[in-house]
């Protein structure tokens, strides 16, 4: 996956900037668009399910209290059975081994039993069973071998004289082999209990004598009966209706071609601890709407199905108009994205064919300025610019040309150099012929001034060589201010070889002695200390002139002080090595001042020229 996410990030950085902001339109028009359409109908679809959940659920519960009605009706017409004085008097009076009189009796029971059943057009038949006589209806031939084995009849005598209500099951399981049921019909669904025949007569209650057989009571009702109630209530086209069993099996319709079982449905789970409601189920890959409700005679659960796609037939509309909304978007937003994406960048075309000139060299490339506020702005400084690098190449050129001019005089003006030294050297031998050793060490430290100040142009040099000229300053200098200060230098020999800026303590000795020894007649001291520790370089420059007061020694370290060779001094350091390095001033009025200059210690290369 991070492959194929990287393999489309570098596709898409490889992209023109235009077509970056075309999919970028795209995506931003498009996917919202897409989302909301579905969002919506999402909500539709939830919204008419929940409308349809709670149409469908009413009509179950309103065809289960139908059902219950009548099945209610037929519960009391077998408790009228029981009160029967009639069929009490029959049954105490039954001769189970007179044949006679058993088909006698037979015939009245039977009218008994079409009394209370046979006009209940949901009810098939209804029988009285014995071990020794099937009395009841002529619609089936009852065996009593396979009565005497089926669940129906241990089932009511179990519960003994309570109604058992028995789930759809095959008549043939106890009518006499051959038997041609009315109809072709042979599946039921049944009401059985035991008979215990009672009468009320003058205050008290007649039972029947301990020895004479309690019957079972045996209703078969037409499956019928449910359709009858469930036909045409749904108004969805491919609904059907379930009754199913506590156990989960289907009892109507009987002829289904749907699962004989839903036990193990999690909808049926739910019904059988819910006792109503609804949920979505898939029977046989087809998602349905099931609501269901459990009728209070039975126990058995209705169920209703309902094919999801009918529910949200009418919505078929609004997803197709969602397609099409979704397509004309699409399409509109790479029109508004090609537009948007073009008025973005034709003004950055235009800034990269000028750009591209210039560096051809076509410096007077000029952008029209557009009327949007932005680019206009953009494409104005580009043009200011355009027209400073072409100022500045013609200046630079000019310089260029000054400077060959200077190289050309300076190399016709080589001779003043060459003829300044012979000059000096003819009156520094004059002197030594007239034996004046001091105007000759005057012109010999004048001459090396001369030289290391004409032919040294590096910035930074080593010690040694700048303590050479030094030395030279301080003699004329000692020499023009004779007898008013003396020099003591300090330095440790293994710094001859450091690497210090030119001419670093010049200024601040000069400034001694112009400014601090400036009222001295005699008695002035100027002291040089040099030293290093691991890493840094230190020299202190001291005098016992007249000193500073705090506002003289800020001033001196600004640029418009007369001073200036020292502030020169500490920028040059600073630029040099770093702003933490540089020059302080300790100065006490009429004591002295005491400038202390710290940089890197660093051994000096011929070749290097600056930092």
């Amino acid at each position: 996956m991070k492959k194929y996410l990287r393999r489309l990030g570098q596709l898409l950085s490889e992209l023109r900037f235009r077509d970056k902001l075309t999919i970028s339109y795209i995506f931003l028009i498009t996917v919202p668009a897409v989302v909301i359409g579905i969002k919506y109908y999402n909500t539709s679809s939830q919204i008419i399910l929940e409308n349809a959940s709670k149409h469908i659920y009413e009509i179950v519960k309103k065809d289960n209290q139908i059902i219950d009605n009548r099945l209610n009706k037929l519960q009391e017409s077998t408790l009228s059975t029981i009160s029967n004085v009639e069929l009490y008097a029959l049954l105490n009076a039954m001769s189970t081994d007179d044949d006679m009189q058993l088909i006698q009796m037979d015939k009245r029971i039977k009218e008994i039993l079409n009394q209370y059943f046979i006009e209940n057009g949901d009810i098939f038949s209804a029988n009285l069973l014995t071990s020794y006589y099937a009395f009841g209806s002529n619609n089936v031939s009852i065996s009593q071998e396979k009565v005497l084995d089926s669940s129906v009849y241990k089932d009511a005598k179990d519960a003994q004289g309570g109604l058992v209500w028995v789930p759809n099951y095959e008549v043939s399981e106890i009518v006499k082999s051959g038997e041609i049921l009315n109809n072709n019909v042979n599946s039921f669904f049944a009401a059985a209990r035991t008979i215990n025949s009672t009468y009320f007569q003058n205050g008290s209650i007649h039972y029947m004598s301990e020895g004479i057989e309690r019957p079972v009571l045996l209703i078969n009702v037409k499956i019928d009966m449910f359709n009858s109630v469930f036909a045409d209530s749904l108004p969805v086209t491919g609904a059907f209706t379930f009754v199913l069993s506590q156990d989960g099996r289907v009892i109507s319709p009987s002829q289904s071609n749907h699962t004989k079982s839903y036990a193990d449905s999690n909808w049926f789970q739910a019904a059988m601890l819910q006792k109503s409601g609804s949920s979505i189920t898939t029977i046989a890959g087809k998602k349905l709407l099931v609501c269901f409700d459990r009728m209070q005679t039975t126990g058995w659960i209705t169920a209703a199905f309902v094919p999801y796609d009918q529910l949200i037939v009418n919505l078929s509309n609004l997803r197709t108009y969602t397609l099409y909304l979704s397509i004309f978007l699409m399409v509109l937003s790479v029109i508004i994205a090609y537009l948007l994406s073009g008025w973005l960048t034709n003004p950055i075309k235009k800034l990269l064919v000028a750009t591209h000139l210039i560096g051809i060299g076509k410096f007077t490339t000029k952008i029209p300025v557009v009327s949007d506020k932005e680019f206009s702005f953009l494409f104005t400084k580009f043009n200011q610019m355009n027209e400073k690098i072409q100022q500045l190449i013609t200046e630079n050129y000019e310089v260029k040309l000054r400077e060959k001019e200077a190289e050309i005089m300076a190399l016709n003006l080589q001779l003043n150099p060459h003829f300044l030294y012979n000059t000096l050297n003819i009156i520094n031998w004059m002197a030594i012929d007239k034996n004046q050793d001091d105007i000759s060490r005057m012109i010999i430290s004048l001459s090396t001034m001369l030289e290391y100040t004409v032919h040294n142009k590096k910035e930074v040099v080593p010690l040694r060589e700048d303590m050479r000229w030094l030395k030279g300053y301080l003699h004329i200098m000692s020499t023009r201010y004779e007898g008013i200060f003396g020099v003591q230098i300090e330095i440790d020999p293994s710094l001859d070889s450091c690497t210090v800026p030119k001419l670093f303590l010049q200024p601040i000795i000069e400034n001694s002695i112009i400014h601090g020894f400036e009222s001295l007649e005699n008695g002035g001291m100027i002291q040089i200390i040099g030293w290093h520790n691991e890493s840094m370089v230190h020299f202190t420059v001291q005098d016992n002139g007249k000193g500073m007061d705090d506002s003289q020694r800020k001033h001196i370290m600004k640029n418009d002080s007369e001073h200036v060779g020292i502030s020169n001094i500490d920028k040059r350091i600073k630029l040099l090595f770093g702003q933490e390095y540089g020059i302080a001033i300790d100065s006490q009025v009429g004591v002295g001042t005491s400038v202390h200059i710290v940089f890197p210690f660093r051994k000096f290369e011929s070749s290097v020229d600056n930092f």
